[in-house]
């Protein structure tokens, strides 16, 4: 598949005799980049280890430590979410916190995803889903 090319008022995001390709890579990495310095790092991470992680605690798929979701509930999404993985290889983890311990939630959900290796090595099909129940 060739990528069409932006019409002459398109400025040129990349310089002459480099191509789209490697300008893409270049942005890509810098994006990249400017994230890593941003997310939460092993040290902070340390601040989740009560979080406890539903394939080494129990063989399931959803954390819930405070108990905010119904057993229903959670064993329903035990077991959609086993069969998606049995049928996709797909791994997705749910987890349901009161707190963030300070962080952002979406930092949250990658320290997690981290600490815990959802998905299978090289295949990058592992998914955290957060729910973070605030007190008011």
């Amino acid at each position: 598949m060739t990528i069409p090319r932006a019409p002459r008022w398109v400025p040129r995001l990349h310089h002459a005799g480099e191509s789209r390709e490697d300008h893409d890579d270049t942005m890509t990495t810098l994006v990249l980049a400017a994230l890593a310095l941003l997310q939460i790092t092993p040290a902070q991470a340390e601040r989740l280890r009560w979080v406890p992680n539903p394939r080494t605690s129990n063989g399931t798929w959803v954390a819930d430590p405070s108990h905010h979701l119904k057993p229903a509930t959670v064993d329903s999404l035990n077991a959609l979410i086993g069969a998606l993985s049995r049928e996709t290889g797909t791994e997705i983890a749910v987890v349901a916190i009161d707190s963030t311990s300070g962080f952002e939630p979406f930092d949250v959900a990658l320290a997690l995803h981290r600490m815990w290796g959802v998905g299978q090595k090289g295949r990058d099909n592992g998914i955290v889903i957060g729910i973070v129940l605030w007190a008011h």
